[in-house]
């Protein structure tokens, strides 16, 4: 299910949006500032935005510059009341890929957001290896040795973004930040339980752990 990121600043409008789009089976999360939104954007993944341009602090503009000057590649669509040719092009300039004029047809919205999506998805990496390990980021297939390796969604969501940032030292609290929903309830020992699943069913007779323990710091994908 594709997760959405709406930002929007009339609950009431954003609670029927958000009941219509979890009927078309997305994964919605809603936020009504500029800043809690551009907070959401440094520190969790979304497979597509919907700014408002309109908003207490930052316009929508001004947040998809901000996540675009980050290297944010989700698709942006900016959703406002302003229809003027100068306002969309701004919009467009600064980061947006879409703009639709409110009040809008919820019909011709998810028309833009199935657009959106086709565009993020053929934009994406089909494969992403390391070593032995290689996963298919659409089809959620994990392979170490050529051989496949059944993962849960979360086991599989934190692999790929070790895998991805293979290297780097992460702790648990940036690990929730990054691969955890901004509104589930779970705790640093559950990124530790996560880890140890990882380490067992991506285990190779004879050979070092794929991820490694840095001791005081966090964790870190090693693949040799």
């Amino acid at each position: 299910m594709p997760k959405l990121l709406l930002v929007e600043d009339d609950l009431e409008f954003a609670s029927s949006l958000q009941e219509l789009l979890r009927l078309e089976q997305f994964v919605v999360e809603h936020v009504s500032t500029g800043k809690e939104a551009d907070e959401r954007l440094a520190n969790y993944a979304y497979d597509l935005v919907i700014l408002d341009w309109q908003l207490p602090d930052l316009s929508g503009p001004e947040i998809s510059e901000l996540a675009r000057r980050r290297g944010l590649d989700t698709p942006i669509l900016i959703l406002t009341s302003r229809n003027a040719k100068e306002h969309r092009i701004a919009g467009l300039d600064q980061g947006a890929d879409d703009y639709l004029s409110k009040p809008c047809d919820f019909d011709e919205l998810m028309a833009h957001l199935r657009a959106l999506l086709r565009r993020g998805a053929r934009a994406k990496i089909s494969k992403l290896s390391a070593g032995a390990l290689a996963i298919e980021p659409q089809t959620h297939k994990v392979f170490l040795h050529d051989k496949e390796i059944s993962l849960s969604k979360t086991e599989f969501l934190l692999l790929e973004f070790l895998l991805r940032h293979q290297g780097q030292v992460f702790d648990a609290d940036a690990l929730l930040n990054r691969v955890w929903s901004s509104e589930s309830e779970v705790s640093r020992d559950l990124v530790k339980v996560y880890i140890n699943k990882l380490r067992a069913k991506l285990k190779i007779e004879g050979e070092p752990p794929l991820i490694v323990t840095v001791h005081g710091v966090g964790y870190r994908l090693d693949p040799g």
